[in-house]
């Protein structure tokens, strides 16, 4: 009789095994991918334009492209694309666009940003999701 409950007791327990862990994810199952979100970001400092692929940037003098990220479980994210800061006239000869490094962090409805480029860094700014201000004007 004691066998038969002991066997009983190790049924009942293996039985309320998957129920204890529904809804929640295996350590090893992957983490699904959060794309940035779309819509305007801004600030006095700066725009982030995110479409369904690409993120259009405004900061100052200079204006980029980078593929739309994907945000990491900390809220990071990091993307290459390109950076140009003009002043003045447009030069004679088009140069070719400036290669540029993106690293950020998302938490809620703001977003901090840094370019990086092979001559420069610019930031750290910071702008807010849905924000009614418009892109900084560009330089003269």
């Amino acid at each position: 009789m004691t066998l038969i409950r002991c066997i009983l007791l190790v049924l009942a327990f293996a039985a309320l095994f998957p129920v204890a862990s529904c809804g929640r994810r295996s350590p090893t199952e992957p983490i699904p991918a959060t794309l940035m979100t779309k819509g305007h970001w801004a600030s006095d400092a700066m725009c982030l334009d995110v479409s369904d692929s690409t993120v259009s940037i405004g900061a100052g003098c200079g204006r980029g492209t980078f593929s739309r990220p994907v945000i990491g479980i900390a809220g990071d994210f990091t993307a290459d694309g390109t950076f140009d800061v003009s002043v003045g006239p447009p030069p004679v000869t088009p140069q070719p666009p400036q290669a540029a490094h993106f690293t950020g962090t998302v938490s809620g409805n703001s977003v901090t940003l840094t370019i990086k480029t092979a001559t420069r860094t610019y930031g750290t700014m910071t702008a807010t999701l849905g924000s009614s201000l418009g892109c900084p004007a560009a330089c003269p």
